[in-house]
């Protein structure tokens, strides 16, 4: 485990991932001790994503997420809090679409 700083009592829901860059930000927390909550707005990348941490040893679950719907949104909160009992860290890595220029 990393040791710059210790996070093995907290868990981080990220939604936006399973690949690239919110991937590798879910590995660095668990690195740190973080229980993960992993997510895509695919089921098969969700589901990918938290096999493959889980196979490095982490504590990882996944949970779809389109951050586009609402509904999903506090589905994986909920759903995040239930895994591990609570959540302390989000990251938005994957957001909804952003309104651009005059409405």
């Amino acid at each position: 485990m990393y040791k710059g700083f210790d996070l093995s009592d907290k868990v981080a829901a990220l939604s936006g991932s399973t690949a690239g860059m919110g991937l590798a930000i879910a590995r660095g927390l668990a690195q740190c001790g973080a229980k993960i909550v992993v997510s895509s707005n695919t089921q098969e990348d969700t589901d990918q994503a938290a096999h493959a941490l889980s196979k490095e040893g982490f504590n990882v679950a996944g949970v779809r997420c389109d951050t586009t719907d609402r509904r999903d949104i506090g589905q994986f909160g909920a759903e995040a809090k239930r895994a591990f009992g609570k959540v302390d860290i989000l990251f938005g890595v994957a957001v909804g679409p952003v309104s651009v220029g005059p409405a």
